[in-house]
């Protein structure tokens, strides 16, 4: 009876080692993940998946600009008006789904963030466009905004997934809140 214990005993010790094992092998092969600086959103599932939001998000942003009078005109400002910075790239732009007037673009670019910067805060000055808030340090990205009568600009720098910069542009009411873009509305009944 004694020996049936022992042998029970052992069992326990032995399923308690491997469990360890297990667990220890979890935490070591987490921790080369982190280290290495694997990142999940680069397998090939997470990769087809934003390709795919990628392209629906690409199209929508065509036909809405194809629809609307309000994006075709922001779009004109803010890719033939305001100049870009020497060596943007544009990579994508994307309309809000939000049905507000807006749209994005995203920019790869080595630039320094301080000379983009102090180019746009000279180029806006300069067109009377009023500097409305500056965000350089802290949580998130780092960003400066202009507004000019109904338009709302942001340069915005770090923090997105492939862009280096993006460059918001909104369409705002006379009270200055977000102006809805009727044409990508459904129409009334």
């Amino acid at each position: 009876m004694h020996g049936v214990r022992l042998l029970g005993c052992r069992k326990e010790v032995m399923r308690l080692r491997y469990l360890s094992a297990l667990i220890l092998l979890a935490i070591l092969a987490t921790s080369v993940l982190y280290l290495t600086g694997c990142n999940p959103r680069n397998t090939p599932i997470f990769r087809k998946m934003a390709e795919g939001q990628e392209k629906r998000s690409a199209e929508y942003t065509e036909e809405a600009l194809k629809k609307s009078p309000s994006l075709q005109e922001l779009d004109r400002l803010c890719t033939k008006e305001i100049p870009l910075f020497e060596g943007f790239v544009l990579l994508s732009k994307s309309a809000s789904s939000h049905r507000s007037t807006f749209l994005s673009y995203f920019y790869d670019s080595g630039a320094d963030y301080r000379k983009v910067k102090s180019f746009y805060i000279d180029y806006f000055a300069k067109n009377g466009w009023q500097l409305t808030e500056e965000k350089d340090g802290g949580w998130g990205q780092r960003k400066v905004e202009f507004r000019k009568g109904n338009y709302k600009i942001i340069v915005s720098h770090g923090g997105m997934e492939n862009a280096e910069y993006a460059f918001d542009c909104e369409k705002l009411s006379d009270s200055g809140e977000a102006l809805p873009n009727k044409a990508m509305q459904p129409a009334a009944k």
